[in-house]
């Protein structure tokens, strides 16, 4: 990650930061098992345990931020992150993607790029009592007609899946700070958008209305 602070005036301040993306490398451990019963009949099948090792490269990720510095009594900030979630990729462990096409393809099919806005502030009332607030807003992560993908000799039976949406998040807080400790209460509140479809083939699933949820998250938080 690099980045760059730009300071015009002693209350004011721009950055900007890029963040590369990272590699994992990963092995996954598989097996099956059958087991059949009725009466006396027990019957019971195993594979042969299986692996494969592949790399996994997440995205490149874009951050400008500004702040604006109210002398010792507060200060507001806002950062905007722009990921390039299209951009993810499999590869297998020797870095060729060849071995992925079809899974490489699915990601800039059904994947979007994400922006996310922060906006945050924090008021000193006085030596001891801090207040403070911010919000988000999260684009949404996936294209209005994406699909699930599933690989033709997959063993999955689960049909439905869910396309995510815009997020929003907001909080509210007040911290007593002395010399030796501090107390600190914040209320937070997250909305999660999301589309329900039942079958993985897109074309089938838009013959009626997709379902909408809408999951509301809130947290009281001590410290």
């Amino acid at each position: 990650k690099v980045g760059a602070i730009y300071c015009p005036y002693e209350f004011l301040r721009f950055g900007i930061s890029v963040q590369t993306p990272t590699v994992y490398s990963l092995k996954d451990n598989f097996n099956g098992q059958l087991t059949y019963s009725k009466g006396t009949l027990n019957i019971s099948n195993k594979t042969p345990m299986g692996s494969a090792e592949y790399k996994l490269q997440n995205l490149t990720k874009f951050i400008v931020s500004a702040a604006y510095i109210y002398g010792e009594k507060g200060i507001l900030s806002a950062e905007f992150d722009y990921s390039r979630n299209s951009r993810a990729t499999f590869e297998d462990k020797n870095g060729s993607p060849l071995n992925y096409l079809s899974e490489n393809q699915a990601i800039k099919d059904n994947l979007k790029n994400i922006g996310r806005l922060k906006i945050g502030g924090e008021y000193n009332i006085n030596e001891n009592i801090a207040v403070r607030a911010g919000l988000a807003f999260t684009s949404s992560s996936t294209e209005e007609n994406a699909n699930e993908f599933l690989r033709k000799d997959t063993k999955r039976i689960d049909t439905q899946y869910l396309l995510g949406s815009k997020n929003s998040f907001q909080s509210v807080g007040v911290g007593y700070h002395k010399d030796k400790w501090s107390v600190d209460l914040a209320f937070t509140n997250q909305i999660i958008n999301e589309t329900f479809l039942p079958y993985n083939d897109n074309g089938l699933a838009l013959i009626n209305t997709p379902g909408k949820i809408k999951t509301t998250l809130n947290n009281i938080v001590v410290s």
